[in-house]
């Protein structure tokens, strides 16, 4: 695991109080190819929500990482150095949850995703070769638009991503 993370949910006891109902690592990490980034899925809601939550985790068995309309995700990133960087000579796609990934990680999902950066600097590359360095404390507003992500510094970039599933307009 590139970074370590921690996940306190809080939940109702069976009189109705409020607790703790899971403190430890996130139940799911995605890693990518050597050198790629890794994924921590701290938490996945595949619709809207309701409270009181319904017991259990939603993350456990997640059958995709971007969410459907209405549902939603919360990722903690980490982004090795390097990772990212590619001549784009290869002309392999990815699909990952029917968003495709060419050869250089440029993507589009149907979400609007918040992107914090918490640690290090990332690189968000867009369609028209526009690039700009994001560093720790920095907000980005994704709003489905088709990007990749570089790490060209020389540590770990570290960013927490929320990504709310849309529907795009016809």
């Amino acid at each position: 695991m590139l970074h370590r993370n921690r996940r306190v949910i809080t939940g109702f006891s069976e009189t109705g109080a409020s607790t703790i109902v899971a403190d430890g690592p996130p139940p799911l990490v995605v890693e990518s190819e050597e050198g790629g980034p890794e994924s921590a899925v701290m938490w996945s809601i595949p619709g809207v929500p309701t409270l009181p939550v319904a017991p259990g985790d939603p993350t456990v068995g997640l059958q995709a990482l971007f969410p459907k309309p209405g549902g939603s995700c919360l990722m903690m990133v980490t982004h090795p150095p390097g990772s990212g960087v590619t001549d784009g000579s290869s002309d392999g796609t990815v699909v990952i949850d029917g968003v495709e990934f060419d050869s250089r990680g440029m993507h589009a999902s149907e979400s609007v995703d918040y992107i914090i950066v918490v640690e290090g600097q990332i690189w968000l590359e867009l369609d028209d070769n526009a690039e700009v360095v994001l560093s720790a404390g920095d907000v980005l507003v994704q709003n489905g638009t088709r990007h990749g992500w570089r790490n060209r510094g020389e540590v770990n970039a570290v960013v927490a991503v929320v990504l709310l599933g849309a529907e795009r307009a016809s």
